[in-house]
C-alpha cells in the first residue's frame, strides 16, 4: 500500500505544480506584474503541463486501482481459506464425537494441502512483486528520464517540457526579484512629498536594502 500512496503522491505532486505555474502568471508587487510577454510564455508553458498532468494523473489512476483490486482479490481469497481452516479444526473436534466425520476431515486435509501451496505461492508471487517495485521506485528516483520499469504506472514528463518548467520558474524569480527591486528603488528608498501619497514613505530610518537576485539575466546561477 505504500508504494501505490508513493505513486499517486508523485502525481498528485505533478499536478499541483501545474497550479503553482499558472499562479505565478498574476504575481505581482504594489499593482506591477510581470510582462506580457513572460505571462504568454507561462500560458503556453500551462496548456504543454495540462496535456502531460491529466494523462499522468489518469494513467496512474487507472493503474493504481487495478494493483488495488488485484490485492483485494488476494485478500479476499486468504479471508476464505482462513475460514475454512476453522471449520476444520472444528470438525476435527467433532470427529472425537463421531467417527463418521473422519472421511470428511480427510476430504477437507487434502483440499487445505492444496490450499497451502496456493498460500505459499501467492506469498512468493507478493514477496517478489514488492521487492521489484522497491527496486523500480530506486531506478525511477535515480535516473527519472530513463526507461525503467516504473514507467508503465507513473510515466514521466518529457525532457524538453519539464526542462522549460525549471527554465520559466527561474525566469519568474528572476523577474520578480527585477520588480521588488525597482519597487524599493523607485518608490520606497526615494524621498517622495506628502502630496504624493501612495508614494511616499516616511525615510527617517536607513535606506531598504534590495535583495539579491540569484540569477543574472541569462537565467543562470
Amino acid at each position: 500500500m505504500t508504494h501505490l500512496t508513493f505513486v499517486a503522491f508523485v502525481a498528485d505532486l505533478d499536478v499541483l505544480f501545474c497550479i503553482l505555474v499558472r499562479a505565478a502568471k498574476s504575481i505581482g508587487v504594489y499593482r506591477i506584474f510581470l510582462l506580457a510577454d513572460d505571462q504568454a510564455k507561462i500560458d503556453n508553458l500551462v496548456t504543454k503541463l495540462n496535456a502531460s498532468a491529466n494523462t499522468l494523473q489518469n494513467r496512474t489512476g487507472c493503474n493504481s486501482q487495478k494493483i488495488q483490486n488485484w490485492l483485494d482479490t488476494v485478500r479476499y481469497f486468504l479471508i476464505v481459506v482462513i475460514v475454512v481452516i476453522v471449520m476444520a479444526e472444528v470438525m476435527l473436534f467433532l470427529a472425537f464425537i463421531g467417527f463418521l466425520i473422519v472421511y470428511i476431515l480427510v476430504i477437507i486435509g487434502w483440499i487445505l494441502v492444496a490450499g497451502t501451496f496456493i498460500l505459499c505461492g501467492v506469498f512468493l508471487l507478493l514477496n517478489n512483486v514488492v521487492s521489484d517495485t522497491s527496486v523500480a521506485m530506486q531506478e525511477w528516483v535515480d535516473h527519472p528520464h530513463a526507461r525503467t520499469a516504473l514507467d508503465d504506472i507513473l510515466p514521466c514528463v518529457d525532457v524538453y517540457t519539464a526542462n522549460e518548467s525549471l527554465f520559466r520558474s527561474k525566469e519568474v524569480s528572476y523577474q520578480m526579484v527585477n520588480v521588488v527591486n525597482q519597487i524599493i528603488n523607485n518608490v520606497s528608498n526615494v524621498n517622495y512629498p506628502t502630496i504624493a501619497a501612495p508614494l511616499y514613505y516616511n525615510q527617517s530610518g536607513p535606506l531598504v536594502p534590495v535583495p539579491c537576485n540569484r540569477f543574472n539575466s541569462v537565467i543562470t546561477d
